[in-house]
């Protein structure tokens, strides 16, 4: 009986062009670019229009206890106690 072998692939196997590469040409078109992301974030950044005035504890505790009735999600119906 012949002897048998077992013999696992490896990449000296292959040529290297036969592996894929993650380059530009290789990267699909879907796949945000970092150079897309960074532009996006700068223009975000830049636009005025696109920030608020950060809230004082005092004016999101008045806005939350004009608003909204912890547990229900309305309009509440009774002064809420933001500090207990």
């Amino acid at each position: 009986m012949p002897a048998h072998g077992i013999h696992v692939k490896t990449v000296e196997d292959h040529p290297l062009n036969v592996i894929p590469i993650m380059d530009e040409p290789h990267i699909p078109p879907e796949i945000a670019r970092d150079t897309e992301v960074d532009s996006k974030i700068g223009t975000h950044a830049e636009d005025p229009a696109a920030h608020h005035a950060k809230y004082t504890d005092a004016e999101a505790q008045a806005t939350v206890k004009a608003n909204v009735e912890v547990g229900d999600l309305k309009a509440p119906t009774k002064a809420l106690d933001m500090n207990s």
